[in-house]
């Protein structure tokens, strides 16, 4: 078990603090003063634009151009274009608050519509109440300037009626708008589908439940969770486009999505396959077969190559992409929203998964990406599947998986805030765009630390049985801490604090109290508040570093004690091999025991073959079993790697040590000088 220092906090630390939040509140104060000159630019260009209407469209458009021209003049050449800004700032220093600050003191964003998402209702709730309090003491009627949006079907904040809502929550997951299915449905009894049944709960809905927060359409400070951010309202529902768009914290996962893995054998299924007629479509069909045939079997994105070797077009793909459709519309579940709820229930339960759809989707990824002349389908990948079959034990097969992007409710003239810590502009832009800008606010942070590295403290040891010992152990720390009249919270994994605290549910609050504490888990407290004035925090785990992070740090930090610092040359070469070992092993007999345990052997058998003591080896030819997208380029990234870091460290280690000759022969020439002038002096 090894401890780290104790770091203390500079007097300062106030100063350090502003210095962050003065660069955030400054950020903020620029964008939504470039946001009022882009309105006020806008509206002075719709004016001219009403003024000039006379017949003469040339005319017309030259009198526009000369508007923009002053405009551009006037405001800058951008001032017709929405600003667009992420700013990656880290958690702490106020990025919230500063935008509640912006937004009570500024008249102009209360005539607009604005829609802030962040990433569950809770969050939405703490929002809206910091709102409402900063209108207080600004002395501002915020009673209709601020709005949670709540969904239908949750248990505890969903606004659909109490007899409806298990009926909406199973019906999520089977059909792409429950409004349709079950709120406002069109009769199929009656010909042509003419006829409009509404849920018998329809006026309550109206009144108090989920259709009456549609109901005023006036400009106010609407907050939405993160799932609302790629989904259309129903034309029932649709609410004025937002002028202003804020997301609080990442929302990738809540745009991007995996589908549930697909059987190689729907692409040739014949019930997949329908004509506009209802007939089976036999040349989608044929197109299916020959696509299954031609895939090869390999974990990651799928190769475009063999299917143009086989001469498999991009019309093609369209065509079966469309009798694709056309089989998961004709499959998709039918209700009428008057129906008994008995009735609909069991509708819900007997309707069978349609793989049409998922079909219809890697269709058409595989001709976008075809007709893009790319060779790899990023969209469309094979995940290997460990299934057991008598005769041959358990064998890897594959599935098909289907990663979709959904865009986001961002209209195109409204204007974009992203506010998250861990902002990837790269990722950002292609959702929300390429003229997205970025800013980055760096902040120390200082306090003191205590950090405890021991294989005692892993998710296992700390979850099984074993563990008690080691739980008592972690009981009295955080109790010596509470005595003490210490706030304290402790953050873990799930498994870990459901070890802790005993909780069984299966969606578990953001925290619990635990023996005078509070506990939470990892990814329950993203842009959360809540514990802003606790003296002392307790971590049990964290993310395992990479391991040539390992030993670069090991290198750089420990070179007189680290094995492998004292012969780095050979880094690279165990690194190579091991890597390659290991992407072999798993091509030939891909991910399972005995490739695993061959691995490890072979790791094992190259450091002592070297005769370095060199663990992490180990780790790079066990990080295949568990990557999902495996090629070639990972022993050649894991060789480049770690030749830059041998590199990087000869070169420090040369320059150090030059650097250490040259203070040397100053303090002996220093020393030598000082021992003349004393041997002369009288």
């Amino acid at each position: 078990m090894t401890w780290t220092g104790v770091h203390a906090p500079p007097r300062n630390v106030s100063i350090f603090r502003a210095t962050s939040s003065q660069r955030l509140e400054s950020a903020l104060v620029a964008f939504f003063k470039t946001f009022e000159t882009y309105l006020l630019a806008t509206a002075e260009l719709e004016q001219a634009s009403k003024a000039y209407g006379g017949p003469d469209r040339q005319a017309r458009d030259a009198e526009l151009r000369k508007v923009r021209a002053d405009l551009h003049e006037r405001f800058g050449r951008k001032c017709l274009q929405p600003p667009r800004l992420q700013i990656a700032a880290p958690a702490g220093i106020g990025k919230t608050s500063r935008f509640i600050k912006a937004y009570a003191s500024s008249p102009t964003l209360h005539g607009l519509h604005v829609d802030y998402f962040v990433p569950t209702i809770e969050r939405a709730e703490e929002l809206a109440a910091a709102l409402h309090k900063a209108f207080k003491g600004s002395g501002i009627n915020g009673s209709g300037l601020v709005q949670v949006m709540y969904g239908r079907s949750d248990p505890k904040h969903g606004r659909c009626h109490p007899d409806r809502k298990e009926l909406v929550a199973s019906a999520e997951n089977k059909s792409r708008s429950v409004h349709n299915l079950l709120c406002r449905s069109l009769d199929p009894s009656v010909e042509g589908f003419s006829a409009e049944v509404e849920c018998p709960f329809s006026d309550w809905c109206q009144a108090v439940g989920y259709q009456s927060q549609f109901a005023t359409s006036g400009p106010k400070l609407r907050i939405w969770p993160h799932a609302q951010l790629p989904l259309t309202q129903h034309e029932d529902l649709r609410l004025p486009e937002a002028a202003l768009v804020i997301v609080d914290e990442s929302c990738v996962s809540a745009l991007c999505k995996k589908g549930a893995p697909l059987e190689l054998a729907e692409l040739a299924n014949t019930a997949n396959y329908i004509d506009p007629h209802g007939g089976i479509d036999y040349a989608a069909l044929a197109t299916g077969n020959r696509l299954r045939a031609a895939i090869k079997l390999e974990r990651g994105s799928v190769q475009l190559q063999p299917l143009i070797d086989v001469q498999i077009t991009s019309d093609e793909l369209r065509h079966a992409e469309r009798s694709a459709r056309c089989a998961a519309r004709d499959r998709s579940l039918v209700v009428v929203a008057d129906w008994p709820a008995e009735e609909i229930k069991a509708k819900i339960d007997d309707h069978q998964y349609c793989g049409a759809g998922t079909v219809a989707g890697i269709l058409g990824q595989l001709a976008m990406a075809m007709e893009a002349g790319l060779l790899l389908s990023t969209a469309v990948s094979l995940v290997a599947v460990r299934q057991f079959d008598s005769p041959n034990g358990i064998v890897v097969g594959y599935k098909l998986a289907l990663s979709t992007a959904s865009p986001p409710r961002v209209p195109a003239s409204a204007g974009l805030l992203l506010l998250d810590a861990d902002a990837n502009a790269e990722i950002n832009r292609r959702l929300f765009g390429p003229k997205l800008r970025h800013i980055t606010i760096r902040s120390k942070r200082f306090g003191y630390v205590k950090q405890v590295f021991s294989t005692a403290f892993s998710k296992y040891s700390l979850t099984s049985a074993g563990g008690a010992g080691l739980r008592a152990k972690i009981v009295l720390l955080v109790a010596g801490y509470v005595g003490r009249g210490k706030k304290v919270l402790v953050g873990c994994s799930l498994a870990v604090r459901r070890a802790l605290t005993g909780e069984t549910d299966a969606k578990l609050p953001q925290s619990a109290s635990w023996n005078g504490a509070a506990v939470t888990h990892f990814g329950a407290f993203v842009g959360s508040n809540a514990w802003e004035k606790y003296d002392v925090v307790v971590v049990l785990g964290r993310e395992q570093p990479p391991p040539l992070a390992v030993v670069a740090f090991e290198m750089f930090a420990h070179r007189k004690k680290c094995a492998w610092a004292m012969r780095p040359l050979l880094v690279p070469v165990i690194c190579c091999l091991s890597a390659t070992a290991a992407f072999l092993l798993v091509a030939w007999l891909g991910v399972g025991p005995l490739a695993a345990a061959l691995s490890l052997t072979c790791g094992v058998v190259l450091t002592r073959v070297f005769k370095l003591h060199f663990p992490p080896a180990i780790t790079v030819g066990l990080l295949p079993f568990v990557m999902p997208h495996l090629d070639g380029r990972y022993p050649a990234a894991v060789t480049l790697g770690a030749v830059l870091l041998c590199l990087a460290f000869l070169l420090w280690r040369k320059t150090s040590a030059w650097s250490l000759a040259r203070h040397r022969e100053s303090f002996s020439a220093a020393l030598r000088a000082f021992s003349g002038r004393g041997s002369s002096a009288p």
